[in-house]
């Protein structure tokens, strides 16, 4: 029980993180004026 929970909450996390990250490359992308890596 405690194990299902538990991977779904790094399910949860991970996409999560996941969508930060797309967010993140998409605002980069539409936004000429921060230094790019």
């Amino acid at each position: 029980m405690l194990a299902g929970l538990l991977i779904i909450a790094l399910l949860g996390i991970a996409g999560a993180v996941s969508t930060a990250v797309v967010t993140a490359k998409d605002g980069y992308r539409r936004v000429p004026s921060l230094p790019r890596p």
